[in-house]
């Protein structure tokens, strides 16, 4: 309509179309409700809210005040918000926080987008407890309703500020105090830091950790970074890298540097039941994959050993299982001591002289025993499961140079295997093999060990009283139960046979224990001793009950052989035996006669055996005595040394001098089957 004079301007009325009218009233109904949310009381909110969270929580939930902030980017804020303890617990309150704001896009609202771009939270305090009956006061009654899962919420920045929780676990001597802080650096997203101190597992502890934004966890495009340190008594641990997806842990790019003074002291931080060790220094990659932890490419060392490969802790069943392949260059026999319940490593070592070597020292000293006592722990033979198998390229003795070690452990429901534990020297072997069932109380052990073609000059190249080339062969087996060595050798049933041929023994030794004064005078004013050849060492015992008793112990020289009767016994730790010496040649001062060795195993007296200096005084006579013993083994003899060793033809003119004092005797044939007791394959 055209208006083309005042009249009609002043007779104009609008038309009042449906639309128009449907238009006004929603943009009055607009304005009426903005104004009525910018001076609503939005605490009258609190209660309903309390009673969701208390809800969803299972446990009551009170907030002081509630307040939202409408604008284009609103602020909704709590403050003085309280979580109760559970019943049970010290204080009223399980967490305080005294204030969260979040911030929230107004505008994706309107078409069911949550858009939440920071969550601030202020001064958050909580004490978080497991009690001495086990029962934990953070574990929630969480009320979920069915249903879809609701909008889909995206996340930005979580900022915290001044955070301080306690953690406190009774059973596990835990006690910690932990500081949270996020920082903002220039423009990009805050970092999370946390610090702590107190005690873990009863040791002095701390901890401190760098890592990315904490809502970052959620997004799988983002790499976490982390930076974690921890000390927990004399174990020092260090993470660092990246994570990839966290949540599900998975994608872990880190480095783990771990070190301390024995790996026993892993058990309570990993749950691993590694015995005893000197300190240690392990480098390596860190990674996992769902419930499966990977420990890759490590290298380090283990007091005087070098330890490297690959190993794997399977956590997904219910007892946790650890794989792995170990790898050592140098092992030293002194580092693996724990094994068997002695003070590992050197005692004069500075890389073993530590507080773990001194308490099992201590402890051993303390019970006057030489066999170590400490007892396996079988709660934690049970808990876990084993498939390792270690390589080693050279090893280390004290007492016996070895050239390779290989072994392969497995624990299954506390039933350990160790199949086998051989060692390399020359051209030699030694094998044992091991089965202890850890499932009784006491456990059952069956240990085998089979020497195979020895070489004598490795083994005694260490010592100057015995040089020379020769052979070794011989086996054993033990079966017993115990829960320690010592008490698996006082229990224990078996026998053990080892033969020695070639070599040289020292003349000056030989006379001593002959007791030919002249001999060995004139050894000592030459101020050099003489070497006699060894023919044969044949030892031949059995193990019952504990008690240790040889059939046949002898030593056959050039110059001397030497029988030994008596026995061993290994419940109480003392010895009584009887060495007969029967020299081979004439000397003006000759005490001819037996030596008693007796007494406590830790400390034996040694000396003449009264009223009888005056023995037999030829072999032949001697080994008439030993003709029966003697000539039951040559089967298991020609099986280790072969038919051609002197040990076989000792036995040969043992038959030969039998005959000539009319003392017939049978020698069993060789038998086609092992010898007794011989490693089961």
């Amino acid at each position: 309509m055209t208006l083309n004079s005042p009249s009609q301007l002043l007779s104009w009325r609008p038309r009042w179309t449906v639309p128009r009218i449907l238009a006004g009233i929603f943009a009055l109904l607009v304005i009426g409700i903005a104004v009525f949310l910018v001076f609503f009381n939005w605490n009258l909110l609190r209660p309903m809210v309390e009673r969701q969270a208390s809800h969803a929580l299972g446990r009551p939930v009170t907030i002081g005040s509630f307040d939202v902030s409408l604008r284009r980017e609103s602020w909704i804020e709590m403050h003085d918000i309280t979580v109760a303890n559970a019943p049970g617990f010290e204080g009223p309150h399980l967490a305080t926080i005294d204030r969260v704001a979040i911030q929230v896009r107004t505008f994706p609202l309107l078409i069911g987008r949550i858009e939440i771009p920071e969550i601030a939270v202020l001064r958050p305090k909580g004490r978080i407890e497991t009690n001495a009956a086990g029962k934990n006061n953070y574990t929630f009654d969480m009320n979920k309703d069915g249903g879809d899962s609701g909008p889909n919420i995206v996340l930005g920045h979580l900022t915290i500020d001044d955070a301080d929780i306690r953690y406190i676990d009774v059973p596990n001597k835990t006690d910690l105090k932990l500081h949270a802080q996020t920082d903002k650096l220039g423009a990009k997203e805050p970092i999370v830091k946390v610090t702590g101190d107190g005690r873990y597992n009863g040791q002095p502890s701390k901890l401190n950790l760098q890592g990315g934004a904490l809502l970052a966890f959620r997004d799988p495009t983002i790499a976490y970074p982390v930076d974690f340190a921890a000390d927990v008594g004399r174990t020092h641990a260090k993470i660092k890298g990246t994570i990839e997806r966290p949540l599900d842990f998975k994608g872990a790019k880190l480095q783990l540097d771990i070190s301390g003074d024995s790996m026993s002291e892993l058990y309570p931080l990993i749950g691993l039941p590694i015995p005893a060790t000197p300190p240690y220094t392990l480098k390596g990659g860190l990674d996992f994959a769902g419930k499966i932890i990977v420990f890759q490419n490590f290298a380090g060392t283990v007091g005087n050993s070098d330890l490297g490969g690959d190993f794997a802790v399977n956590l997904e069943n219910a007892r946790p299982k650890m794989t792995g392949y170990l790898i050592s260059n140098k092992v030293v026999l002194a580092d693996l001591a724990g094994f068997i319940g002695a003070p590992p490593g050197k005692e004069d070592d500075p890389k073993s002289n530590t507080a773990t070597h001194k308490a099992i020292e201590q402890k051993a000293d303390a019970t006057g025993r030489l066999l170590p006592t400490e007892p396996l722990a079988l709660d934690k033979l049970r808990a876990f499961d084993v498939d390792v198998v270690l390589r080693g390229e050279r090893i280390e003795s004290d007492f016996t140079p070895l050239d390779k070690l290989k072994a392969t452990l497995k624990i299954d429901d506390g039933f350990l295997t160790l199949k086998p534990l051989a060692f390399g020297i020359g051209d030699g072997t030694i094998d044992m093999n091991m089965d202890l069932d850890g499932r009784k109380n006491p456990a059952a052990v069956d240990f085998t060990a089979e020497f195979k073609n020895v070489d004598l000059k490795r083994i005694m190249q260490e010592t100057q009283l015995f040089q020379g080339v020769g052979r070794i062969a011989g086996n054993t087996r033990i079966v017993t139960t115990g829960n320690s060595i010592s008490d698996m050798l006082g229990r224990g049933d078996g026998e053990l046979q080892l033969f020695m041929e070639g070599g040289t023994f020292s003349k000056l030794l030989l006379e001593l224990v002959g007791l030919d004064v002249t001999e060995a005078l004139g050894f000592l004013l030459e101020g050099q001793d003489r070497q006699a050849e060894l023919r044969c060492l044949i030892a031949d015992m059995k193990l019952q009950k504990g008690i240790l008793t040889p059939d046949t112990l002898l030593l056959d020289t050039s110059d001397t052989n030497i029988n030994v009767t008596g026995g061993i016994n290994l419940r109480d730790e003392t010895m009584d035996l009887r060495i007969v010496p029967a020299p081979k040649d004439m000397s003006i001062l000759t005490l001819r006669g037996p030596i008693r060795v007796d007494g406590p195993m830790r400390n034996p007296g040694i000396q003449p055996e009264a009223g009888n200096l005056a023995g037999r005084t030829t072999a032949a006579v001697l080994l008439g005595i030993l003709l029966t013993p003697l000539a039951a083994i040559i089967p298991t003899i020609e099986l280790g040394l072969g038919e051609d060793s002197d040990c076989t033809g000792l036995i040969k003119e043992v038959r030969i001098k039998a005959a000539e004092r009319n003392m017939p005797i049978q020698v069993p044939t060789k038998p086609a089957a092992a010898p007794p007791f011989a490693p089961t394959k």
